[in-house]
């Protein structure tokens, strides 16, 4: 209950991760489930054994949702599946319970669906690995992987018992199943609350280091990166080009054409010059206002000027039209 609450107060806060709420709806039911289990001997058997397993395979099917959901990965053919098995989990143990009262059975089949899942899950998840949260993914992976497969030895264990009279004191391996079914739901939780922390302290990372506007660096990053390459510059003995570069007439252009317009010009141009810029390894920064600058390690000066004519030539074929120019009638830039 204290996972769900949580993480759908996170779901509400942040919004921008998909799956969150899925898995918190999942261990709310999950805990409502296990609360129907335990009072077998109070409630009436359809509620405290179909409708109670029933919800603790949709539980499982909520949670393997939002999972799939959070890391984008599809979850068409896992919705499939889930519904494949919460009709033949009911028909099952509507006939075991009803029928021919049968508590093996009813734990061979919970079992198997729970062990289809996990192993769904992980399987999905393994076609994921490329992903920037890798090692979290492979927690998951293997997490998954272990309880799936003990969930199918829990299948043989009991397909070998004679009978189980009381599942409440059915034996080691039927608590253990308890155990490891709380392992996946704390485990799900860690790796989908550090992969959200990651992605967020990305996104912090981004936006000390992007002009919002201009999407290219700003003027703090410049002075970190641009000294980090000079200095190795230094080690390497090689040389460095700096480009400085100014909007002509920015002002008159912005008085024109008001600020939403200026703002639309300062974006093409540096677009124009990140485009034409394209090395890796030379940067494209915001300095203030109008101005930029282009950093490019391994560049002399013959190299630079050819640099600097396409930018000037880039940025004069988008034809942003600038009518009170004193020198063209569309924006040109001017570099050093």
């Amino acid at each position: 209950i204290v996972l769900g609450l949580g993480l759908l107060i996170f779901a509400r806060t942040h919004s921008s991760f998909n799956g969150v709420y899925q898995i918190g709806l999942g261990y709310f039911l999950l805990a409502f489930s296990f609360l129907l289990i335990g009072l077998r001997q109070y409630i009436d058997d359809w509620v405290s054994i179909i409708l109670a397993n029933f919800m603790v395979i949709a539980s499982l099917t909520f949670i393997g949702l939002g999972v799939l959901d959070f890391y984008r990965i599809s979850s068409k053919s896992f919705i499939r599946l889930s519904v494949v098995c919460l009709g033949l989990l009911f028909a099952f143990f509507t006939y075991f319970t009803y029928f021919h009262t049968d508590t093996r059975w009813r734990i061979i089949v919970i079992s198997l669906i729970i062990s289809l899942q996990l192993l769904y899950l992980a399987f999905k998840l393994k076609a994921k690995n490329q992903d920037a949260n890798y090692h979290l993914l492979a927690i998951l992976y293997y997490t998954y992987i272990g309880s799936g497969l003990f969930f199918l030895l829990r299948c043989f264990s009991t397909y070998q018992e004679t009978s189980i009279d009381n599942y409440m004191q059915a034996g080691v391996i039927h608590g253990l199943a308890l155990i490891m079914f709380q392992l996946v739901t704390i485990v799900t939780c860690y790796t989908v609350s550090w992969s959200a922390s990651d992605k967020l302290a990305q996104e912090l990372k981004v936006q000390a280091t992007i002009d919002p506007l201009t999407q290219v660096y700003n003027r703090r990053a410049l002075q970190d990166i641009a000294t980090k390459l000079i200095e190795r510059a230094k080690r390497l003995k090689s040389c460095v080009s700096v480009i400085l570069i100014d909007i002509d007439h920015f002002k008159t252009y912005n008085d024109d054409h008001g600020h939403p317009g200026g703002d639309d010009c300062l974006r093409k141009v540096a677009q124009k010059l990140a485009s034409t810029v394209n090395r890796p390894s030379d940067l494209v920064a915001r300095y203030g206002g109008e101005e930029f600058v282009v950093v490019m390690p391994g560049t002399d000066l013959e190299g630079a000027k050819r640099i600097a004519q396409a930018l000037c030539e880039g940025v004069s074929s988008l034809g942003l039209a600038h009518a009170h120019s004193s020198t063209a009638d569309h924006v040109t830039i001017s570099l050093g």
